[in-house]
């Protein structure tokens, strides 16, 4: 019985296996993937990058299943995605290995691939992690040099440097107008963003906005210290020194105020403990002569009603 539930367990536990990516719906998948290539591969690992890269694929499945026939789950796209990564990387160390080799002559600096979904992921993909950098020197020289960041003029005077992946960014999304730079829309695009929520730390690289700018008309080259004369400090001293015992002085008389105070309504409260106390002795004494004269009157009822007795008795006897 225990090896049939084991059994039934194991068969449960199996992952039913979907079909196989055609290879429109791979081309078709990588093109969506490399629409958001600089949030999925994205080196951070913070709390807002991991809720932003969760977004991007969730995007990725819904266009995906917009244009596929077969459905396709987030994890089998992450699945697939991940599996042509580590093809591309294969190929690419079985083309360094071949550079490597004996031969002579001068190397073709450009990868080539057999498979083209292997040239869309090394596109979407960092280069420069999967191949390394370009060496300047014996037979590795190539045609192209490395450019490390670009300065772009931008209209208000600043100098601002992209690396090569930021570059790419700018050159993805074109600008609105024909005076205004790649880096500026895409700055302006952040601007425009009202969710806080997904705000990060590299965004305090931005330039301050105009209303917190503060012109430079209103600086000072240094803070220069105020010279002022001894006897001036010695009268504020002095002055602030009355000040503080005036201070002290008013304190001091409040508190004889409320110790005062307190002091009368101790006294107002004994006298009333004693206005009690007389009030209750008297009551007491009052329930007392009271008790005195209820008795004395039961007393002399009892007497009377026995000199009665007496009476009819003596008349009771005179009459026989």
């Amino acid at each position: 019985m225990n090896g049939m539930k084991m059994n039934e367990n194991e068969a449960k536990r199996v992952r039913e296996r979907s079909a196989n990516f055609t290879a429109d719906e791979k081309i078709l998948l990588l093109n969506l993937i490399s629409k958001l290539k600089s949030v999925i591969e994205c080196k951070k690992t913070d709390q807002i990058t991991s809720k932003e890269k969760d977004l991007a694929w969730d995007n990725i499945q819904n266009e995906f299943q917009m244009c596929s026939k077969v459905y396709r789950t987030k994890e089998s796209i992450k699945k697939f995605y991940e599996n042509k990564k580590r093809d591309t990387r294969k190929a690419a160390a079985a083309d360094r290995a071949e550079k490597f080799k004996t031969g002579g002559g001068q190397i073709e600096d450009t990868l080539k691939f057999s498979d083209p979904t292997l040239e869309l992921t090394m596109a979407i993909m960092n280069k420069k992690s999967v191949s390394g950098l370009h060496n300047p020197f014996d037979d590795d020289l190539s045609e192209e040099n490395v450019n490390v960041g670009d300065a772009l003029n931008l209209n208000n005077d600043e100098l601002l440097f992209v690396f090569e992946e930021d570059k790419e960014m700018a050159e993805q999304s074109p600008p609105s107008t024909p005076n205004e730079t790649p880096v500026s829309s895409t700055r302006k695009r952040i601007h425009e963003k009202d969710d806080w929520a997904s705000y990060k730390a590299v965004d305090l690289k931005k330039q301050t906005s105009c209303k917190l700018r503060q012109p430079k008309a209103n600086w000072t080259s240094r803070r220069r210290p105020v010279v002022t004369e001894s006897g001036n400090l010695a009268l504020q001293y002095e002055k602030l020194a009355e000040v503080k015992a005036e201070i002290a002085n008013e304190q001091l008389t409040s508190i004889k105020e409320e110790k005062t105070e307190r002091g009368l309504k101790l006294e107002i409260l004994k006298l009333e403990k004693e206005q009690k106390l007389l009030k209750f002795k008297q009551l007491k004494e009052e329930i007392e002569l009271k008790n005195q004269s209820f008795q004395l009157d039961i007393q002399s009822k009892q007497l009377d009603i026995e000199i009665k007795k007496l009476q009819l008795e003596y008349f009771s006897k005179k009459a026989t």
